[in-house]
């Protein structure tokens, strides 16, 4: 077999609903599986791909960045055709690019953005269910941005994840932290230098804390201060 000795970056799209999330596992579909047997089917070798993130189950991508060495020498408009035809309906290939030998989508990632959507109507519009939080309630419109605003900043995040990988340091810096209501859809937009585990959904749950009066929207540095979990709001589901 031939040496490894090219990195190649490919830039995806997913819809999450029926994956187990990015990362692999034994008895359950998952995205990162599904990229590996697409790209050894076409180059013909044992390849690792690297995701920037782990998604959740039911968590989409609209551009995701994955890496993976190999020794296939075909050029990336071909190995992007050619894993593309391997891939299935709910994984989109936007393009496979030569990256530096060192590149590491984790390790080199500058920013990532999480936009949660909800639907406020009073019924569901069934072309949304996949991908919005059906939420029929009073909602303070006025609250909910001022919430969303108080996560700007550098501030220790413990109270806004869920127990998961052990943290040398769960200190992040929000740079965009962004309410828009467009008729019955609500966006919540998160840009930061990094996310803890399910930080973007506690987040979103504390918002609607807030949009509901359980909360209010000054309380939230305090929330953040306290580092306690369970003053925060809820998980929002990951649709």
């Amino acid at each position: 077999m031939m040496e490894q000795n090219r990195n190649i970056a490919m830039l995806l799209a997913y819809d999450g609903t029926d994956f187990h999330g990015w990362q692999s596992q034994t008895n359950a579909r998952t995205v990162q599986d599904t990229v590996n047997a697409a790209v050894s089917k076409i180059t013909g070798e044992t390849v690792s791909v690297i995701g920037c993130g782990r998604t959740d189950s039911g968590v989409h991508a609209r551009v995701y960045l994955a890496t993976c060495r190999v020794a296939s020498t075909l050029d990336c408009d071909k190995l992007e055709r050619s894993i593309s035809s391997q891939l299935p309906d709910d994984i989109s290939l936007k393009a496979v690019l030569d990256a530096p030998w060192d590149f590491h989508p984790v390790r080199d990632c500058i920013e990532k953005e999480y936009t949660y959507t909800l639907f406020l109507g009073k019924s569901m519009d069934p072309f949304l269910r996949r991908y919005a939080y059906h939420f029929p309630r009073k909602f303070d419109e006025f609250a909910a941005a001022e919430a969303a605003k108080q996560f700007l900043g550098t501030h220790d995040f413990n109270a806004m994840r869920s127990v998961g990988t052990e943290l040398k340091s769960a200190v992040r810096t929000v740079l965009v932290s962004n309410y828009r209501r467009d008729g019955d859809i609500v966006t919540l937009t998160y840009r930061a230098d990094g996310f803890l585990y399910n930080m973007a959904r506690a987040m979103t749950g504390t918002v609607l804390d807030c949009a509901v009066g359980r909360i209010r929207p000054d309380d939230i540095a305090e929330i953040l201060r306290s580092c306690d979990r369970s003053r925060a709001g809820a998980t929002a589901p990951a649709h």
